[in-house]
């Protein structure tokens, strides 16, 4: 069966497997092919996944899962192939340190443009001769 993940920036995973296992709400549920169709929430955590006689673990940060006959698809913000949850989250914190130091970096720069800019024009007279 087919295995499709899908970020907002990336297709993580697009790939036939054997199962795939995956956090629910109402616990662990392996997929297998011929599975029955369904759509569920799918919780933070690390999913499973089986193919060729290799486990692999993708992490995820929750989203949704849907099974459509032999394709697996899952939707979420967030997910990496190859890691935990916990090494996924020290990324994205990482990532959100950087984001951060660039929008910083950003609204510095701005802010120089625009007293630069307030400067060039100089005081503006109103009418009536008051400024």
């Amino acid at each position: 069966m087919r295995l499709v993940v899908v970020t907002v920036d990336e297709t993580v995973f697009d790939g036939l497997i054997d199962e795939v296992v995956v956090p629910l709400p109402d616990g662990w549920l392996g997929v297998r092919p011929r599975h029955a169709p369904f759509q569920a929430r799918l919780l933070a955590g690390d999913v499973v996944v089986r193919a060729a006689g290799r486990e692999r673990t993708l992490a995820t940060l929750g989203g949704t899962i849907a099974v459509d006959r032999d394709e697996v698809t899952i939707l979420t913000g967030v997910a990496k192939m190859d890691v935990d949850l916990e090494a996924l989250e020290r990324v994205i914190g990482d990532d959100l340190k950087r984001r951060r130091t660039l929008e910083q970096e950003t609204e510095k720069h701005f802010d120089r443009v625009y007293q630069q800019m307030a400067h060039a024009i100089g005081p503006r007279t109103q009418p009536g001769g008051r400024s």
